[in-house]
């Protein structure tokens, strides 16, 4: 993430004045201990360098596309919203999906945190787009969106961050940097 962030101020994106303190770890266990599953322990280490972004009106507080880094309080907040809907919906969020990012849209990004071998992908949950795997890990999530800027996909547009309209390379960056993730089939 620390890379990211460089990359993004780089750009003039200055979003660390919106990134929260980091957690002491004893206080992300004992805030997790209200979850069915243990976090992974990429989520602990995340936790422990920022706990998540404060909501601003700008895009320029947004880390990943138009989802927002939720605090752990939000995050644990917005499982227990997410399952008690699934619950009560027959909806087909999963019990061991913990929220990571989260848009005005209603899409939200969440980590696998089950066990098994799928233990910390990164899922795009969007009732009306479907569920995929997006990115591989937290680490190939971050290193994706950091290649986006890189390459010139994000810019800055009147204090607002904008992607660009080239979704076959959007596509193409995250597919190679994220062989076998179905999300990328959608979009490139």
């Amino acid at each position: 993430m620390s890379n990211l962030l460089l990359v993004m101020g780089r750009q003039g994106a200055n979003i660390n004045k919106n990134i929260r303190p980091g957690l002491p770890r004893q206080k992300i266990v004992e805030k997790a201990s209200l979850l069915p599953f243990k976090l992974t322990d990429h989520l602990i280490d995340l936790y422990e360098y920022c706990d998540g972004v404060t909501d601003r009106p700008r895009l320029t507080a947004n880390l990943i596309d138009d989802g927002r880094f939720m605090s752990l309080d939000e995050a644990v907040r917005h499982y227990r919203n997410l399952t008690f809907n699934a619950a009560s919906a027959s909806d087909d969020y999963q019990g061991t999906w913990f929220p990571l990012l989260y848009a005005e849209s209603g899409e939200c990004t969440v980590v696998e945190c089950g066990d098994g071998t799928d233990r910390g992908q990164i899922i795009s949950y969007d009732v009306e787009m479907g569920i995929s795997v997006q990115y591989l890990s937290l680490e190939s999530m971050f290193k994706t969106v950091t290649q986006y800027w890189i390459e010139g996909l994000y810019s800055l547009v009147d204090g607002f961050w904008q992607p660009s309209s080239d979704s076959i390379k959007f596509g193409r960056i995250g597919a190679r940097m994220n062989p076998g993730a179905d999300y990328w089939n959608y979009v490139s």
